[in-house]
């Protein structure tokens, strides 16, 4: 069947069929959240399990990093090498954007299992994150 082209009578029938008992999933659109926070309902009280778009430990890697950030805030640290302040130039000599700069310190996950639980992240600098993350260096007494 070539797209843009209608279904046969018969052809809907099958399609109708095949639908019946299943119930689609329910997403959200852009569209649909914008709409959820300017009707007012995401408030302070919407947060975390309340909120009707919490998706718990099935939430990605992304909103775990962006949980933790909104639980303990920005790193300013590294636990491993003490250091505090960004370098000024990169690795590869070139010099350090503030984009860079601010996002040098990260939060690692020490378990790798991205559970949101705030006693299993690390703040570590972006050279020690990336020595941590491929088993390079272990953990260095608290």
């Amino acid at each position: 069947m070539k797209k843009g082209s209608k279904m046969t009578a018969e052809q809907c029938a099958r399609v109708k069929a095949g639908l019946v008992g299943h119930r689609p999933k329910q997403t959200y659109s852009k569209e649909r959240i914008r709409m959820f926070l300017e009707a007012g309902k995401a408030t302070r009280f919407n947060k975390g399990y309340s909120n009707p778009l919490w998706k718990g430990q099935e939430g990605g890697y992304v909103s775990h990093h962006d949980w933790i950030k909104n639980q303990l805030g920005q790193p300013d640290l590294c636990f491993q090498c003490g250091e505090c302040v960004p370098p000024d130039l990169r690795s590869d000599g070139k010099p350090m954007t503030e984009l860079g700069k601010r996002d040098y310190f990260q939060w690692a996950n020490i378990s790798d299992k991205y559970r949101r639980d705030i006693n299993d992240w690390l703040r570590l600098c972006h050279k020690c994150h990336k020595q941590f993350d491929s088993k390079k260096i272990k953990l260095c007494p608290a």
